[in-house]
């Protein structure tokens, strides 16, 4: 069993919002090109051994801010990303 932590950057920039599981991947830098690859190696795992049970997570900016506040949004109030409740 895999569960592995990719990232939305695996997506072309969305012409509309949400933005889904539809939409065209596009590696537009290399930590997403990264993502990437290492998601079509698990795709290729799990399709040459079925026994393989493998999950991809994209997620939008599950850290969150750093706590100087300087670099990402403001870490002050209610959380909106996954870490704090982790």
């Amino acid at each position: 069993q895999l569960v592995f932590s990719s990232s939305t950057t695996v997506y072309e920039w969305p012409e509309e919002v949400p933005c889904t599981e539809e939409f065209p991947l596009s590696a537009t830098n290399p930590y997403s090109r990264t993502k990437l690859v290492i998601e079509d190696i698990c795709h290729d795992l799990q399709c040459s051994d079925p026994d393989w049970k493998i999950i991809l997570l994209r997620y939008f900016n599950p850290v969150d801010a750093h706590p100087s506040g300087y670099i990402g949004d403001g870490p002050l109030g209610v959380p909106n990303n996954l870490m704090p409740y982790v």
